[in-house]
């Protein structure tokens, strides 16, 4: 179903969550995107700006070589902001925008992300399909409930407009590659506050707001 063309010079990845958690899992669908293009599209992430955080998907996507730049899209409904977003997707020219963020996305808030892209000139999309109750669920007969990897979900949804998802590779661990710049900060910082650094370094998070981030 979809149309491809050496002359297809940009692509619009939207993200609507903020947090670390939210982007690392959705690098399988972004890679994926990455290859179904090819090296020679420039690859531009939107994402939705929340002040009361503090990390975006910029503080994990910049160690991402293949993102050539990011545009954010402000809380709430503003006019203004809205219309100064609008005038750069028109001037970078978009050929097609594609939604790899969480598969479980209303219909009304994705219907607003298809009319931010109709207006801004975008005519394709990909990954665009609202949440479908239960169907995320590995085994409707499971109690409590089994839920299927959120990054195989992301994955779905693209698949479903002809985006190879089969390689086993957007999978190998790390998810996320870090520079070698960044390894040295963070050395550097444990290196001044660990009092014991002869021991293994263990981080443990025994809790999450919903049962398909709580991991095994």
């Amino acid at each position: 179903r979809l149309f491809f063309t050496t002359k297809i010079r940009r692509v619009l990845l939207i993200m609507t969550g903020t947090t670390v958690g939210s982007t690392t899992i959705s690098l399988p669908a972004i890679h994926a995107v990455q290859r179904h293009f090819g090296p020679k599209a420039e690859m531009w992430l939107l994402y939705r700006s929340n002040p009361s955080l503090s990390t975006n998907p910029t503080d994990v996507l910049l160690e991402e070589e293949h993102i050539k730049g990011f545009l954010s899209l402000a809380q709430g409904f503003h006019p203004k902001k809205i219309l100064a977003l609008l005038w750069k997707l028109w001037r970078l020219r978009f050929e097609f925008a594609i939604y790899v963020d969480s598969s479980g996305i209303s219909a009304k808030s994705l219907r607003s992300y298809k009319l931010l892209t109709m207006a801004a000139g975008i005519t394709r999309r990909i990954g665009f399909y609202p949440r479908v109750p239960q169907s995320h669920r590995a085994d409707p007969q499971d109690s409590p409930p089994v839920f299927k990897q959120e990054a195989i979900r992301r994955l779905e949804n693209l698949r479903q407009d002809g985006v190879d998802i089969s390689l086993e590779s957007d999978f190998s661990l790390p998810f996320l590659l870090l520079s070698d710049a960044t390894r040295h900060t963070v050395q550097t910082w444990l290196k001044d506050r660990r009092r014991y650094p002869e021991k293994y370094l263990v981080a443990i998070c025994p809790w999450a707001r919903s049962q398909s981030n709580t991991w095994p």
